[in-house]
């Protein structure tokens, strides 16, 4: 069985750079990318809560 050689895709969702302490990195590309987590993270935490409540309340 051969390997291949083949490059592997970059992934654009793979945080490889992240460094929150140095302001120039946050004002050029880490306020953006904590942004858009933050937006994304909070209504699906919110809705995963919901389910739990609501399967708790179900179940009971």
């Amino acid at each position: 069985m051969s390997q291949s050689s083949l490059p592997e895709k970059a992934n654009r969702s793979v945080i490889t750079d992240w460094r929150p302490e140095d302001p120039e990195f946050w004002q050029q590309r880490g306020h953006r990318v904590a942004s858009r987590n933050l937006w994304i993270s909070v209504p699906c935490l919110l809705l995963a809560f919901c389910v739990w409540m609501l399967f708790s309340a179900v179940c009971r």
